[in-house]
């Protein structure tokens, strides 16, 4: 089991196939995928820079793309929210939390967009996710970041 740190956090929200979502250093260029739409909203918060995510939820079409630092964006982008399941966490194994948890959090450009995505999900699966706006989200990110040890 690993231990919940800022740097071990860091380490395993970065996808080592491609993913939904992916965020790219505009200064560097580096680009690195995420599990999932929470993770992106970590990234600039663990490691202080400012980047792009680029976020493809199922049942978009096209990218969204957001730019964010660790204060946030620049500005809040109207309409777009968040599906965030309620669920149990029954174990501190990361890789558990990924597959049970990953794929049912998306970033959305309105609510509209989500609620046919969750039409899609099993009713008890779907009466678990909680809709949060992305100011909600990225706040949340911050209460768990500032929850967690540097080291």
């Amino acid at each position: 089991m690993m231990v919940r740190t800022r740097k071990t956090v860091l380490r395993f929200i970065q996808s080592p196939e491609p993913t939904a979502y992916q965020v790219r250093d505009p200064e560097t260029g580096q680009a690195v995928y995420v599990r999932c739409a929470m993770d992106a909203l970590l990234y600039p918060l663990l490691t202080g820079r400012r980047v792009e995510v680029v976020g493809r939820p199922p049942g978009v079409d096209g990218p969204l793309r957001l730019t964010i630092g660790p204060e946030g964006p620049d500005a809040w982008p109207s309409g777009w929210v968040l599906a965030y399941p309620d669920l149990p966490i029954e174990s501190e194994d990361f890789e558990r939390i990924a597959r049970e948890r990953c794929p049912f959090i998306h970033l959305f450009p309105d609510r509209p967009s989500l609620e046919r995505w969750l039409s899609g999900l099993p009713p008890a699966l779907r009466e678990r996710v909680r809709v949060l706006s992305l100011e909600e989200a990225f706040a949340e990110a911050r209460r768990r970041v500032e929850s967690w040890p540097e080291v």
